[in-house]
C-alpha cells in the first residue's frame, strides 16, 4: 500500500478506535502513533502477518491487532479487551477500514456524488450495531469531520415544511464552524451538532450567543420563530444519542410550561430528564431515605427549596423567606447534619438535594 494510503488508513483507524492506540510502521520503523493507553505494548509479530492476540498488563486484558500493508507498511492496534466481544471484532473492523481506504484512493479525482451531512447525522444518532459505527467513522473521514471533537446536539423545531430552508440558512450562517455537522435526519428533525471546547464551561455558556443569533436568522430568513433545543456534551460517538434525547426532553418540558420559541437547554431541565429516564423503583431506593428525613422537618424542607430557587445564595434566600441570613446558615448546617450533604459548597450535593426535593414534590 502506498504511503499516502497507509497514512489515510492510520487517520481513519484513529477515529474508529478512539479509546485505543494506533501504530503505523514502515520497514519495521514507527512513523506515526497515538499514546492513549498506559500499558506496556508487546512488539509486533515477526513475518509481517495478519494477527489478533491477547496480552495482559497490570491485571487488565488488552488486544493487539496487526494488519500488514504490503510492501512495507504495517498497522497495529492496541485496545482494551473490555471494549470488544473478541479480538476478531476489531480485526474485522480494521479490514473494512483498509478496504474503504483503498476504495477512496481509487476514487480520488473522479466525480462522485456528495453524500451530505444528513447521512452522517443519521448514523451518529440512530446507529446501534458495531458495523454501522465503523461506517459512521468512514463517513466522517470522507467529509472531513473529526469525531474526537466534543459537540452538543441541537434540534431546531417549528414549521416542518420549512426545515430544509432552515437547514440551508443554518449551514450558511456566519457563526457556523467547519467541524459543525448540520442536516435534516430521517425522522424529519433539523439537527446541528455544534462544536464545543474542552474547557469545563457549560454548553449554555458556550452556545447561548450563537444559538440565539441563529434563531433570529432563521426567523428572518424563513418566516417562523424556531425553538432551539440544546443537549449535553457528546465526547464519544455513542453519546450523541444521549445528547439528542436530553435536548428533546428539555423541549417537551419547555413546551409543557408554556414556552414558545427561543433557546432551551437540557441543563435547565436536568431534574426532569433524570426523573423521566430513571425507573421509579430506582429513584425510591436512592432518594426515599433522604426524603423521609427532610419531610420530618417542614421548616428545613422549605429552606432547602428556597436555597435551590436562589442558587444556594444565603442572602437572597434569607430575603425571600423574610428571615435573618444567620438563620439560613444555621439551617444549612442542619442539612449537613441531617442528610450528610453540603449543597452550599459541593455541586454534587447540591444536585442530590435538588433530586430529593423534586422527589418529595412528585411522590410524597
Amino acid at each position: 500500500m502506498p504511503r499516502a494510503d497507509a497514512e489515510r488508513l492510520f487517520r481513519m483507524a484513529c477515529a474508529a478506535f478512539p479509546r485505543g492506540d494506533v501504530v503505523l510502521t514502515e520497514g519495521g520503523v514507527e512513523t506515526a502513533k497515538t499514546e492513549k493507553l498506559s500499558c506496556a505494548r508487546p512488539p509486533l509479530s515477526a513475518g509481517a502477518r495478519k494477527e489478533a492476540a491477547v496480552f495482559s498488563d497490570g491485571g487488565k486484558l488488552f488486544y493487539r491487532v496487526q494488519l500488514p500493508l504490503p510492501p512495507s507498511h504495517m498497522l497495529a492496534l492496541y485496545l482494551r479487551a473490555e471494549d470488544y466481544s473478541s479480538a476478531a471484532q476489531p480485526m474485522l473492523m480494521l479490514d473494512s477500514l483498509a478496504q474503504a481506504a483503498a476504495r477512496g484512493a481509487e476514487g480520488e479525482g473522479a466525480e462522485r456524488a456528495p453524500r451530505g451531512e444528513s447521512q452522517l447525522l443519521n448514523n451518529l444518532l440512530y446507529t446501534d450495531t458495531q458495523e454501522m459505527k465503523v461506517y459512521t467513522f468512514l463517513l466522517a473521514e470522507e467529509q472531513g469531520k473529526s469525531l474526537e471533537i466534543p459537540r452538543a446536539v441541537c434540534v431546531v423545531a417549528g414549521a416542518p415544511a420549512k426545515l430544509g430552508e432552515a437547514a440551508l440558512a443554518a449551514s450558511r450562517f456566519r457563526g457556523a464552524g467547519e467541524q459543525d455537522i448540520c442536516g435534516v435526519t430521517s425522522e424529519g428533525r433539523l439537527v446541528i451538532c455544534r462544536c464545543l471546547e474542552e474547557d469545563g464551561r457549560s454548553v449554555k455558556s458556550q452556545l447561548d450567543g450563537y444559538l440565539r443569533a441563529l434563531a433570529e436568522r432563521i426567523e428572518t430568513r424563513c418566516g417562523f420563530r424556531p425553538t432551539v433545543m440544546a443537549g449535553t456534551y457528546a465526547r464519544q460517538p455513542e453519546e450523541y444519542r444521549l445528547s439528542l434525547e436530553a435536548a428533546l426532553i428539555a423541549g417537551e418540558w419547555a413546551k409543557a410550561s408554556g414556552a414558545a420559541g427561543g433557546v432551551v437547554y437540557a441543563s435547565d431541565y436536568i431534574l426532569e430528564y433524570t426523573f423521566q429516564k430513571t425507573e421509579p423503583a430506582r429513584l425510591r431506593h436512592f432518594l426515599a431515605p433522604y426524603a423521609e428525613k427532610l419531610r420530618a422537618e417542614p421548616e428545613l424542607a422549605a429552606t432547602a427549596e428556597a436555597l435551590i430557587a436562589n442558587d444556594m445564595n444565603v442572602i437572597l434566600t434569607a430575603e425571600k423567606m423574610y428571615v435573618h441570613r444567620n438563620t439560613v446558615t444555621l439551617r444549612a448546617a442542619r442539612l449537613r447534619e441531617l442528610l450528610g450533604l453540603d449543597p452550599l459548597h459541593k455541586d454534587a450535593d447540591k444536585f442530590l438535594l435538588m433530586l430529593v426535593c423534586a422527589y418529595i414534590r412528585r411522590y410524597c
